[in-house]
Parts: structure tokens; C-alpha cells; sequence
């Protein structure tokens, strides 16, 4: 007896289960009429989806990772050398969309020289060479851009800078002078 009963609330639930359906498929004349006219409408209701923006970050990373390492070799041995570890688009509030680049970088000859500013200006030089492709993976709707600057080897954050979409895409197409984005360039904390 015991080794029955934890098979009848199985056995009772089969049993609701088969109460509760008829045959499947079969209705009365009078019913089937209604129902496909239901059936119709509830298919004019449903929402069809809409294309939403869906930028190939990927290919972003590997186009900004070959232009960083396609540059000065003299730069890259003597001062620093970048590498974009991640692009995404992050909405830390729920409405302001935030472009975000990860870059690792790394000092050589134990130098100090991975600062925000100076990644910042690394990244957004990369992205100048190729503003089309930049402006066509970047989403209309970017309100700001962050680029956040890691140290490479310990992955600590080292610290990030932050600009309005608006100007950056001003200094790509070539209507805002570096001088004009640099003032407007703020130090933050990546969320």
C-alpha cells in the first residue's frame, strides 16, 4: 500500500487532465462557424513585430581591435597599447541609451599612461578613419557614448569618459573640431 501512494495524485491528475478535454477537433455544425470567425479576428489582433535595431557589435570590436593594432608599432612599444575586450548598449536609468566601449590597456616600460582621456581619444580616432561604419552600427537613438578604460592585465577599471552621442557624431562627420568635443568630454563612473 505505501508503494501506491505516490502514484495517485499522479493517477488523480491524469484523471482531471482527460475530464476536462473533450475530443479535440470536434464541435457541433452550429459551433463551427463562430469559432473560425474567432479564430480570424484573434489573428488581426495579434501584434506583428517590428524590426528593431540590431548592430553587429561584434564585427565593431574586431574592425576597432585591427585598427588599434594596425597603429604605430613605435606608439604601441614605447607608450601603450589598446585593445576593445567589448561594445554594447546598456541603459543604466531605463530610458538614456549608452553606447559603452570596454578597452583594455596596458603601459609599457611600467609607465602610467592608461588614463580615460587618452583611451578615449584612441578609440574615437579609430572610429573617425571608418564614420560610416560607425554611424551604422551605432543606433539612432544613443544619447551618450562611454568609453571605459581597463587595466588589461588586472582587469581593474582604471576609470571612464563620457560625451554626448550628438557631438561625437558631430567630430566623425566633421562639423565639431576635436576642440569643441574635448570640452565637452566628462570623467564618470561606468555603471
Amino acid at each position: 500500500m505505501k508503494r501506491l501512494l505516490p502514484f495517485i495524485p499522479i493517477v488523480l491528475l491524469l484523471f482531471l487532465v482527460n475530464s476536462c478535454t473533450g475530443t479535440p477537433g470536434i464541435y457541433p455544425p452550429e459551433m463551427q462557424t463562430p469559432l473560425a470567425e474567432m479564430t480570424q479576428r484573434a489573428a488581426l489582433w495579434t501584434p506583428t513585430p517590428t524590426p528593431t535595431f540590431n548592430p553587429n557589435l561584434t564585427n565593431m570590436v574586431n574592425w576597432l581591435n585591427i585598427d588599434l593594432s594596425d597603429k604605430n608599432t613605435l606608439e604601441r612599444t614605447m607608450d601603450a597599447d589598446y585593445q576593445v575586450t567589448n561594445v554594447s548598449v546598456i541603459s543604466p536609468n531605463g530610458s538614456d541609451l549608452i553606447f559603452r566601449v570596454d578597452v583594455g590597456c596596458i603601459c609599457m616600460n611600467k609607465n602610467d599612461c592608461c588614463i580615460p582621456e587618452r583611451t578615449f581619444v584612441v578609440i574615437i580616432e579609430a572610429m573617425k578613419k571608418y564614420p560610416d561604419i560607425t554611424k551604422s552600427q551605432v543606433p539612432s537613438n544613443i544619447s551618450e557614448i562611454m568609453v571605459v578604460c581597463f587595466d588589461h592585465q588586472t582587469e581593474a577599471q582604471i576609470g571612464s569618459i563620457s560625451a554626448s552621442w550628438q557631438n561625437v557624431r558631430g567630430y566623425l562627420e566633421g562639423s565639431n573640431s576635436g576642440h569643441q568635443l574635448g570640452v565637452q568630454i566628462t570623467r564618470t563612473i561606468a555603471p
